[in-house]
């Protein structure tokens, strides 16, 4: 690190060469490419202090024509080139940059760096004192280069411009209240697989949430009039687009999103009408964000999730990012870096948010079919990236895959049902005035589909679990509903000896196992005593089952193996003697926990001197032969070492 930065200041001493664009973040130089013939352009008289530029994108051979395009008499606040997202979309450099100087700078310090490189101090980004948004001047691309040579100087811990970015709301519609709502219940309903849901109504026996746990909703605003909803379901919020303290969807953009992600994880139960949320007695805040053209900023992006843990949110959901692929014709995959700011900004949320204990975070993982590592919000390893899984139990097509992959939730495909879920009222939405779905007034829609639909799926499961469990950490909470999650489609999925699949996460949520700390598969560990032998030993095998909760059956399997290093295995046969075929079963069990120990019929005196691991593996029904992405999915692990 220490070579890179000296780099960085030797690169600095130079005049930068005007072909040099590029951006910092996380410490990494990212390339920008021009899109040729368009300019971005924003007046004096333009936008308001703490509100997106407007601006204008006008197409022009040069930078002289753009000039001469845009009207005469009205002072310019910026003129640039417009940028390629990285996806084919405009990314427009403004005149502001975000900065956040180094802990040792004072005030004084600060000022004087300032007035050398001609910056002005606007406003504060939000996060800590120091951090600042800065005008550059009306200089083509000022804020670019001049974050530039603020990292390359040394002076900042990190810089970036203000950019204007597309950020898309995470929706897949389909083509076309509670009996409906399969997700909740699946009955099979509408080409479904019965019980493919995330046992909800389990779970709601226990609690239907607490009104002190906060769900932010950060997305295109809310339909605060529909009748689904009522004023004590909501907490103050803030509009990060218009920068006021109303939240309200508008009609006229087509903010329809934030209705229907609400409806999802809160709409109010048992009176009468409409749908059911996930946690309908907890309380939303509704934070106005991705709305029209879903044009945002670093630093609105940052404020929105400090506004929320600052303000009292216990869990944020997020059901938008960067631009996705087309999940059906692949194309480039194009990386989408994290802005620093942003990046602090959910650090924040996640150490300090809920008096310490941390928010929540949850984020959908994208509808690109594509690795979730792309894209650096939904990546990060402080959030939840949720995947999508269909009626049927299966992947959706779109929903994106990775080892970043934390868990799933339903979801539509376009091809069985999509989530029902609450609509803009009337004439307007995704069902206006009722003219699909088989339902009439056009305030509910049964299209909503996409990780948008997930992730407040996995935020209203989280705030069921929070209302019984509030002391439980930002860590601990996202431990739990990964580990009681199902594991779903397990020839597919490939769950490795973790529990993870790259297509699933951990699996499915489920909302009564999440609660209860139970799991749908049987569970159980394992320890080697001793642990290390001679060859010719014998060691013993202490085990503890934990039959958690198995609708399917009372009994199970249980296939004991151990791993060698070349990668191949031994099992464990019904004697416990080695044995390099798979057996039929180990004694069944049955639905009552279990514990004890046993030594195998044999010594390990064939095994050659090295480390190995004993592990486990749980087939739920028993079966045989067991499929061996099947035997993975509850394995439980332990170390023995043979000696010379």
């Amino acid at each position: 690190m220490r070579t890179a930065l000296l780099l960085a200041l030797a690169l600095a001493a130079a005049p930068l060469p005007a072909a040099a664009d590029y951006y910092y973040s996380s410490g990494r130089r990212h390339r920008l490419s021009r899109l040729p013939g368009l300019w971005a352009a924003s007046s004096e008289a333009d936008g308001r202090a703490g509100a997106r530029r407007p601006h204008r994108i006008v197409r022009a051979p040069d930078r002289a024509a753009a000039a001469a395009s845009l009207p005469r008499g009205v002072p310019r606040r910026f003129l640039n080139p417009v940028f390629d997202d990285g996806g084919g979309r405009p990314l427009v450099i403004t005149d502001e940059f975000v900065a956040r100087f180094r802990p040792g700078l004072d005030a004084r310090a600060i000022d004087e760096v300032n007035a050398r490189h001609g910056a002005v101090i606007l406003r504060h980004a939000g996060g800590p004192p120091e951090c600042l948004v800065l005008s550059a001047g009306g200089g083509e691309l000022a804020a670019l280069r001049l974050a530039n040579r603020y990292v390359e100087e040394g002076h900042v811990a990190f810089a970036h411009p203000n950019f204007i970015a597309r950020r898309e709301k995470r929706l897949v519609p389909d083509d076309p209240l509670f009996p409906r709502q399969w997700h909740l219940l699946n009955d099979g309903q509408g080409g479904g697989v019965p019980d493919q849901d995330i046992d909800v109504t389990a779970a709601w026996d226990i609690t239907r949430g607490d009104p002190a746990v906060v769900i932010a909703v950060i997305d295109d605003g809310v339909d605060f009039g529909h009748e689904d909803f009522n004023e004590d379901m909501f907490v103050p919020g803030h509009d990060f687009i218009d920068d006021d303290d109303d939240p309200s969807a508008v009609e006229s953009n087509g903010d329809f999103h934030g209705t229907a992600v609400t409806g999802i994880a809160a709409a109010r139960a048992g009176n009468g009408i409409g749908v059911s949320g996930v946690a309908p007695e907890c309380r939303v805040m509704p934070i106005r964000l991705v709305a029209g053209k879903g044009e945002t900023t670093p630093e609105q992006e940052g404020k929105a999730i400090r506004r929320a843990a600052d303000e009292g949110a216990w869990i944020i959901s997020n059901s938008w990012g960067p631009p996705d692929g087309d999940p059906i014709f692949r194309g480039d995959e194009v990386v989408y870096p994290l802005p620093d700011i942003v990046r602090e900004a959910i650090d924040h949320a996640a150490e300090n948010g809920r008096g310490g204990k941390g928010c929540v975070i949850v984020w959908a993982a994208g509808n690109g079919n594509e690795p979730v590592g792309l894209d650096g919000y939904a990546s990060h390893e402080k959030v939840l990236a949720v995947g999508a899984c269909t009626a049927t139990g299966a992947r959706a097509f779109y929903s994106d895959y990775g080892p970043e992959l934390d868990l799933v939730a339903p979801s539509g495909d376009g091809h069985g049902p999509g989530i029902w879920t609450t609509d803009y009222s009337g004439s307007a939405g995704y069902n206006p005035a009722g003219q699909f779905y088989e339902e009439p007034t056009g305030n509910y829609t049964g299209s909503f589909a996409g990780t948008s639909a997930s992730a407040p799926i996995v935020a209203g499961v989280a705030a069921l679990l929070l209302s019984v469990e509030p002391d439980l950490t930002r860590a601990e909470a996202m431990e739990r509903l990964r580990r009681t999650a199902d594991r779903i489609d397990p020839s597919t999925a490939r769950y490795d000896l973790d529990g993870h699949s790259d297509l699933y996460g951990t699996g499915r949520v489920n909302a009564y196992a999440a609660l209860t700390g139970s799991t749908r598969h049987p569970r159980l560990s394992i320890a080697a005593e001793p642990d290390r032998l001679r060859p010719g030993g014998i060691p013993s095998l202490r085990f503890e089952m934990f039959r958690g909760r198995d609708r399917a059956t009372n009994d199970g399997a249980v296939y004991l193996a151990v791993g060698i290093p070349a990668g191949g295995l031994l099992f464990v046969g019904p004697d416990y003697a080695l044995s390099a075929q798979r057996i039929p079963f180990v004694p069944r069990i049955s639905a009552s926990d279990m514990s004890g120990s046993v030594s195998p019929g044999a010594s390990l005196g064939r095994v050659p001197v090295g480390r190995y691991m004993l592990y486990t593996a749980i087939v739920g029904d028993g079966s045989d032969p067991v499929d061996p992405a099947a035997w993975r999915h509850a394995p439980a692990r332990a170390a023995v070492e043979i000696l010379p």
